[in-house]
């Protein structure tokens, strides 16, 4: 019969095992943050108040936003039935990001991030391109405000303002169907 060991976390204690998923969330808020800083600001929602409304900022899917998809992927397999991860090494591949700006006690501030969608842009024949929506995911606590509106919103904004033929979503599931119908 195997003898098993005790998981090194649980000799940790709980405060210590919490502690490293909470190195982890500041890691990927850092990256957050540093990707938000570099795109392209191109929506925000005027619904709110200022400091709390949530903006969406669009970033090309290499070097920090590579990165912090790649952290986020796992939460694509879990949330999204029947999601696969795209191939990031690949060209024409976007990323727009809703986040709202946070104000820290350390009067430093940082972007918290409400969703995302990965969005692919491909040649159509003649003289066109089409952007397909392959993942869109807004994370749980912030689901049902609105924000999966928006970025369907700010991508069809894209679309028109780049004279693109269509947009089409990879695999909708029937919630995101009624969504992009209410638009």
């Amino acid at each position: 019969m195997p003898v098993y060991q005790v998981p090194s976390f649980v000799e940790l204690g709980h405060r210590s095992f919490l502690y490293c998923f909470w190195k982890q969330a500041e890691l990927i808020s850092n990256f957050c943050s540093d990707v938000v800083t570099n795109g392209n600001s191109i929506k925000r929602d005027a619904s709110g108040e200022d400091d709390l409304s949530a903006e969406i900022v669009r970033v090309e899917l290499q070097g920090a936003a590579a990165y912090l998809y790649s952290r986020l992927v796992s939460l694509v397999l879990l949330l999204v039935e029947g999601s696969t991860p795209i191939d990031i090494t690949e060209h024409g591949w976007e990323m727009l990001l809703i986040v709202k700006k946070a104000e820290l006690e350390s009067s430093a501030s940082k972007f918290q991030l409400l969703g995302f969608a990965a969005v692919h842009h491909f040649y159509y024949y003649p003289e066109s391109t089409r952007l397909r929506i392959s993942q869109i995911l807004v994370l749980p606590p912030y689901q049902g405000e609105g924000h999966g509106r928006l970025l369907l919103e700010a991508i069809n904004s894209i679309a028109e303002s780049e004279n693109m033929y269509d947009v089409t979503i990879e695999d909708p599931s029937d919630y995101l169907q009624y969504v992009r119908s209410s638009i």
